[in-house]
């Protein structure tokens, strides 16, 4: 057992004055103390942590002090807040309690106010120890109970109910792309016995039911959309309902179809966007926190959105934990320290949430699988036969045989000498210019070679080893089509890796044939000498001019690799409900004294990312007191101090005329800068158009302005 420091924190007497009491510790069980804190101000950063944490996921052309500035501000406020006084106290005295015990220290925090269950606590950073808390410690959202249940005893393997649901009138969802990296993350645990994942192919109400009522599960694992219904004040998940059409399912009816099991699935892991957030209105309004509240033991659910990247290696490190019998709240830093692999630039560690009902952490007494008792067994002969090799006049233990070398390993060894030349920008200049007027095939030809003519809809297989392939499909200008695209793409360069059409979001480089977006992702280009655009797996597009539409793997050698791209493609000039997205990348001006927003015609549709690239300057004032700032709002001479007042309402803190985009011009803002990703999640869910403008209420007498270019990233997702 850990030792814990358990801590109560609720509104004071006076408004935007806090208290907080040590319920328990290795210290002072009777402390307490009170404090100020603008939760208000906290909150209305949220989407820009959001977008923060998320375009962590892809490597920066530079560091990215600025979102880790903004995590650990928010993480440090929150951290000296509460850890104050005699509070402060027993949390370090706990802390030396644990680590004299060699064991990690549980902080539990029990919030009983909305708003404070709606800030990030997953952030706290301790200042003098130079930390984030939830990295180092297991970090709890405690839901009291006065009911008390025992760990489970069960038999190996630990049985995982496993479910995509993907409605057809919401933004797509690869369901087989979501199996195979869930499968691939476990399969050492799969293969042993530690663990079985069986799959819900159409995830409706009723085959939920059915499923929960025909075998015990232990674990219910869901990847899909989640929401917050207002009118309920509850947090939702996106189930499929008649027609293939969302239905909406609140956390308390999911709840009651849970109990339909025996026994209740003990843990709920939730990889859907904003199922670990809450409102400021309800306590236990959000969809892990309902859930927990409703009689659910545990649920690891995510605050912000998450990468593909950070889903898959979040379930690696947590289910694996589980498999060798830890703790949950173990396994849930288990998974965020394999995030925190994924590059030293991620931040996406801090979107994990475990709130927790009762008190014990350990939800199965699992004991070792068959195939780990062999294991065990043969291994004690071993040990056995080499002590008796050592005994004097005993015959001599044969050699050990030299290990061969793994040639997955020498290959990745190779992709990364290469990546480095790829991110340093070796021969880039040349390269670029290639791509931007086409590209080449995988033989160095400027050309997709010709192709029978198509009709629509039409399936095209893109082949992985190819830069680009022809789809024998003519594209006229203004006509508007759905490109749907799944299948998976071995690539060599990353020793063999499969890779969904949204490509190795880890990793992109200037040399690709679209060097905006992930490397190895699904693009395509009308006619030979079009500009390469992100298809990844889902556009809605409309065809730019005439010519032929070619489909190509985001590779600038990809004569190695394995597999392809399956794509539909639809006409849908006719059908009002597609909303279209924008072919990138696109150059934007946007004037200093605008007194509007700059569109950028880009329909932000949630989970979709865009990378924003910015140059220029702008300046206001007269003469001595002349001021000029970058996009960044670096100011480049005659420094003055920043003038809040005239900022725009929650980016107070942030830059004076610096760039921030918006979703249909309405809050909450996003600064943006010169260099940076922005998140349509950010908008709070809404769909709109993204549009630019500046940090500045007051744009009379600004000249100049900013060139932005846009290209997405990633399509939409959960």
């Amino acid at each position: 057992m850990s030792a814990i420091i358990e801590l109560e924190i609720g509104p004071g007497e006076e408004p935007g004055t806090w208290n907080v009491r040590v319920l328990r510790s290795a210290g002072a069980d009777a402390a307490s103390a009170s404090f100020s804190l603008d939760v208000d101000a906290l909150i209305s950063r949220l989407p820009f942590m959001d977008s923060t944490v998320l375009a962590s996921a892809v490597p920066a052309r530079r560091v990215l002090t600025e979102g880790e500035t903004e995590v650990q501000r928010v993480g440090t406020e929150l951290f000296s807040a509460v850890f104050a006084g005699e509070v402060e106290e027993a949390y370090r005295t706990s802390r030396a309690v644990a680590k004299e015990r060699g064991e990690s220290l549980q902080v539990r925090l029990r919030l009983v106010a909305p708003t404070l269950a709606a800030l990030p606590w997953e952030a706290l950073f301790d200042p003098e120890a130079g930390v984030y808390v939830c990295r180092k410690e297991p970090l709890i959202r405690q839901i009291p109970t006065t009911d008390v249940m025992e760990p489970l005893s069960l038999e190996p393997p630990l049985r995982v109910l496993a479910m995509v649901a993907a409605p057809g009138d919401l933004p797509a969802i690869d369901a087989g792309a979501e199996r195979v990296r869930l499968e691939a993350a476990l399969r050492p645990h799969i293969a042993r016995g530690r663990i079985l994942v069986e799959w819900l192919d159409e995830v409706t109400w009723s085959n939920v039911h059915e499923k929960l009522l025909s075998a015990p599960w232990h674990v219910l694992h869901f990847v899909g959309h989640g929401s917050y219904d207002a009118s309920s004040d509850e947090g939702v998940l996106a189930f499929v309902g008649s027609g293939g059409r969302a239905e909406y399912v609140d956390a308390s009816a999911l709840a009651d179809l849970l109990d339909q099991a025996e026994p209740t699935p003990r843990l709920v892991v939730i990889n859907s966007c904003m199922s670990g957030a809450a409102s400021t209105d309800e306590l236990y309004s959000g969809t892990a926190a309902a859930l927990v509240n409703s009689g659910i033991n545990a649920v690891a659910a995510m605050q912000f959105t998450i990468s593909d990247a950070a889903a898959v290696a979040f379930s690696q490190g947590f289910y694996s934990a589980l498999a060798y019998g830890r703790r949950i709240d173990e396994a849930v830093v288990s998974g965020r320290i394999a995030i925190l692999g994924l590059g030293r630039d991620t931040l996406e560690w801090v979107t994990p949430v475990l709130c927790l009902r009762g008190d014990d952490t350990r939800l199965f007494i699992l004991p070792p699988s068959p195939a780990d008792a062999e294991d065990a067994e043969d291994a004690a002969g071993a040990e056995h036969a080499a002590g008796a090799a050592a005994i004097p006049g005993g015959p001599d233990a044969p050699p050990e045989p030299r290990p061969k070398p793994d040639p997955r390993r020498v290959g990745l060894i190779a992709a990364v000498a290469a990546g480095a030349a790829l991110l340093l920008g070796i021969g880039g200049t040349v390269a670029v210019m290639a791509a931007l007027g086409g590209g080449g095939g995988a033989d160095g030809g400027s050309g997709a070679a010709d192709v029978g003519a198509q009709t629509l809809p039409a399936r095209i297989d893109v082949a992985g080893d190819t830069v680009w392939t022809p789809t024998g499909l003519d594209c006229a200008g203004g006509q508007r089509l759905l490109l749907t695209a799944s299948g998976e793409v071995e690539v060599d360069d990353l020793g063999g890796i499969a890779l969904t059409p949204e490509g190795a979001q880890q990793q992109y480089s200037t040399i690709n044939p679209q060097p905006y977006a992930s490397y190895a992702s699904l693009i395509g280009r009308v006619g030979d000498g079009g500009m390469p655009f992100v298809v990844g797996s889902r556009l809605a597009m409309e065809c730019p001019g005439d010519g032929d539409l070619q489909l190509g793997v985001n590779d600038p050698d990809p004569a190695q690799n394995v597999g392809q791209f399956s794509v539909q493609v639809s006409d849908v000039t006719v059908d009002p409900t597609i909303t279209l997205d924008a072919l990138t990348p696109i150059t934007v001006d946007v004037p200093a004294d605008a007194g509007d927003w700059t569109s950028t015609g880009i329909t932000c549709v949630p989970g979709a990312t865009y990378s924003i690239w910015a140059d220029g300057v702008i300046t206001w004032g007269e003469d001595q007191e002349l001021t000029a700032v970058n996009p960044d709002g670096t100011e480049l001479f005659a420094e003055q101090d920043n003038d809040a007042t005239a900022n725009l309402p929650g980016l107070e803190a942030a830059q004076h005329g610096s760039l921030v985009g918006a979703i249909g011009g309405l809050p909450p803002y996003v600064g943006l800068g010169t260099d940076t990703y922005v998140d349509c999640y950010a908008g709070g869910g809404r769909i709109g158009e993204l549009v630019l403008g500046l940090n500045d209420l007051d744009r009379a007498d600004n000249t100049g302005g900013f060139t932005v270019t846009l290209s997405r990233i990633t399509g939409p997702s959960g």
